[in-house]
């Protein structure tokens, strides 16, 4: 399964959810926990790839439907939506939709075990969920 965290747009010079920024951080430490039970593919993205925050509509818009083309997620994949921003402007189109905090209020507010742990509970329901749907019970023999 693989795990998206998509933030807003990347700082000028660096990637997408850069590991030097506090935001990468808690993201780097999200994906090593996950990594604990399961493996999982993760990929540190933003919605918009350019080193500026788009404020027009029509812009965001743009950027979020060029999004799914550059990416090409799987459907069964999980977008982890990194703030209220990437939220409201996200097109899921069948992904797994976790919707969190952005990891700097959380950093600001002391928070980041909290938030790495229930990051890592929502995506194992979903591993565990499309577990279940793979491998459906057995009917009782009798």
């Amino acid at each position: 399964m693989k795990i998206y965290f998509v933030g807003m747009h990347n700082k000028e010079g660096m990637k997408p959810l850069d590991s030097r920024t506090v935001s990468g951080k808690i993201i780097d430490k999200c994906i090593g926990m996950l990594d604990l039970n399961w493996h999982y593919d993760s990929v540190k993205t933003n919605l918009c790839d350019v080193g500026y925050e788009p404020k027009l509509k029509s812009e965001i818009f743009w950027h979020a439907n060029r999004w799914h083309g550059r990416i090409k997620p799987a459907p069964d994949s999980v977008a982890v939506l990194l703030g209220g921003w990437v939220s409201d402007n996200f097109m899921p189109n069948g992904m797994h939709i976790i919707k969190t905090y952005h990891p700097a209020w959380i950093s600001i507010r002391g928070k980041s075990d909290w938030y790495v742990n229930s990051i890592k509970a929502q995506i194992d329901n979903i591993h565990i969920q499309q577990s279940i749907n793979i491998y459906p019970a057995l009917p009782n023999a009798c």
